[in-house]
């Protein structure tokens, strides 16, 4: 089971939040878009979106980062989810900094996958990038992993190369690009629970509407 996680499993953009306390909202804003709705790849929008960021004080992504709580649900579900057999990863566009905040409210995984922001004397200079895309990073846990049967959840544009690695793609409140992307959509957590503890996964996959 592949989470995405900004927008999925958590309300909060992390690099959005970042650039409002960096007095830099807009411009981030339109480069966030341009990557979550194809307009752009999603790599070249983050690396836009870092260089506009650049100088922005450590403490800020600190500050930001401590904020972060969980979509609600999200930590039930996971939980459940483990306990129902289900190896859970985390899969996200986004940066490390935000894993404690998550664990703290109650995150449930196996696995977490992301890249990580990188500072010099105190200031943004940089990304570290961990896999190239999310189908990357799908690929590597698949071989680690061996599973039978792969969910994959997520919201946006940059989520497709995941969801072409999995038996059943899942839109969470999805963007209109990922029509065709995936088998079927949920709107809120208590409905993405219905959808994946109810045993027929499998027999949902065999109705494929993807590309």
């Amino acid at each position: 089971m592949i989470f995405d996680l900004e927008g999925v499993l958590t309300p909060h953009e992390f690099l959005l939040e970042l650039a409002e306390r960096a007095g830099k909202y807009e411009e981030v804003l339109k480069e966030f878009r341009a990557g979550i709705n194809g307009h752009r790849s999603w790599l070249e929008s983050l690396h836009r979106r870092i260089e506009i960021l650049r100088g922005t004080p450590e403490e800020f992504a600190e500050e930001v980062a401590a904020g972060v709580d969980l979509e609600p649900g999200a930590a039930e579900l996971t939980r459940a989810l483990r306990e129902d057999g289900w190896k859970v990863a985390v899969v996200s566009g986004g940066f490390d900094v935000v894993r404690p905040s998550l664990d703290r409210h109650g995150l449930s995984y196996d696995r977490f996958m992301s890249h990580r922001l990188v500072f010099e004397d105190g200031r943004l200079s940089g990304v570290e990038l961990r896999f190239p895309d999310k189908g990357a990073a799908a690929r590597r846990l698949k071989e680690e992993i061996r599973p039978d049967f792969v969910v994959a959840i997520g919201d946006g544009w940059n989520d497709v190369p995941m969801f072409s690695e999995a038996d059943l793609a899942i839109g969470f409140r999805p963007k209109p690009v990922l029509e065709g992307y995936i088998h079927m959509g949920a709107s809120d957590i208590d409905e993405l629970a219905r959808i994946l503890l109810n045993g027929r996964l499998e027999a949902a996959a065999e109705h494929d509407l993807r590309h």
